[in-house]
């Protein structure tokens, strides 16, 4: 444990009251401070979203921003009246003012492109529901099955945090531009002022322009990281299916089942036959088939019928005896 785990605030008290106002208060400031106990790199590849600022974080924030406007205010005053070096320096923050502008298009070109993928978690979702769980749980739960899912359920959250970040990213906010009283001169004032009017305008436009377009690239990095998890939770879930596909041949195919199972109820099979019929009139008597001799063979130790012919037969007569008569 280093001396800042040492120093780092329990669970206990971050769900004190007194330490959710550090976050804006409220249960908002409670799920935040909570939120601020999972590490950094769990937090991005579970659920990516912008690290919660404490109020006394932004308030640092936007001192900063007062600094550093006031003091570029302060070097616009200490600059000579030399006509060249004031337009050299409106030169170089014009250009500045333009790199802003083509910064903050960039960012919001990625920004839209993140948030079309709307159809394509539409899409995952709705196939989800309907291949992995509508008929992957209904015959058998396996172990291919409940992973491919889990994998499904993983990446539409991704792709859910990407298109949250992507909306923030896409928010309405707060841009300085100049107007016509910033460009055109008074009729009372020399050269020398209108020019270094037009420095503290573009340094004003520079600063706002920054301090959006640093808010609109946190919220593009928050997006590239679920875009990030999204791509590794779609390849390994095409590899569960390759491998549940190849080794899902050995098994019966669901088709089998469905015949085995329906075959084995006997109500159904009852139900698709119906109720026995009368039985028919008998049909005419069909013609005798042709007769052959007998070919048996004798058995084994009988006499010929022609041995058993030429014995003779012995009949009783009258009186007793018995004599052999010829055949």
């Amino acid at each position: 444990m280093t001396a800042d785990d040492a120093n780092a605030p329990s669970v206990a008290a971050l769900r004190s009251p007194s330490h959710a106002e550090q976050f804006g208060g409220g249960w908002c400031g409670r799920w935040r401070a909570l939120y601020t106990l999972v590490p950094e790199g769990v937090r991005d590849l579970v659920y990516p979203a912008l690290a919660p600022e404490t109020v006394e974080q932004v308030s640092t924030k936007q001192a900063s921003h007062v600094v550093r406007t006031k003091t570029a205010l302060d070097r616009i005053a200490a600059v000579s009246d030399d006509e060249e070096e004031l337009t050299r320096a409106l030169a170089n923050l014009k250009t500045l003012a333009e790199h802003e502008e083509e910064r903050r298009s960039s960012v919001e070109a990625r920004l839209t492109t993140v948030l079309g993928m709307t159809s394509i978690a539409a899409a995952i979702a709705f196939g989800a529901l309907t291949a992995v769980i509508g008929t992957g749980f209904q015959e058998t739960v396996s172990v291919s099955g409940v992973l491919a899912a889990a994998l499904t359920i993983y990446a539409v959250l991704q792709l859910t945090c990407a298109l949250l970040a992507a909306r923030s990213g896409l928010a309405r906010r707060t841009y300085r531009s100049l107007t016509i009283e910033d460009v055109l001169p008074n009729a009372e004032e020399s050269r020398v002022a209108a020019a270094k009017r037009h420095l503290r305008a573009y340094v004003e436009c520079t600063n706002v322009a920054t301090k959006a377009n640093n808010a609109k690239v946190t919220a593009m990095a928050v997006a590239h990281v679920a875009l990030r998890n999204f791509v590794c939770a779609a390849c390994v879930l095409t590899v569960v299916l390759s491998l549940a596909m190849f080794t899902a041949r050995a098994d019966p195919s669901a088709v089998e089942r469905v015949v085995r199972r329906l075959r084995s109820d006997s109500t159904l099979l009852d139900l698709l036959r119906g109720p026995a019929g009368p039985t028919g009139a008998r049909g005419p008597e069909g013609p005798m088939g042709p007769t052959t001799p007998s070919t048996s063979a004798p058995r084994p130790g009988s006499q010929p019928s022609s041995q058993r012919d030429a014995r003779p037969h012995r009949s009783t007569v009258p009186g007793g005896d018995s004599q052999a008569v010829d055949p």
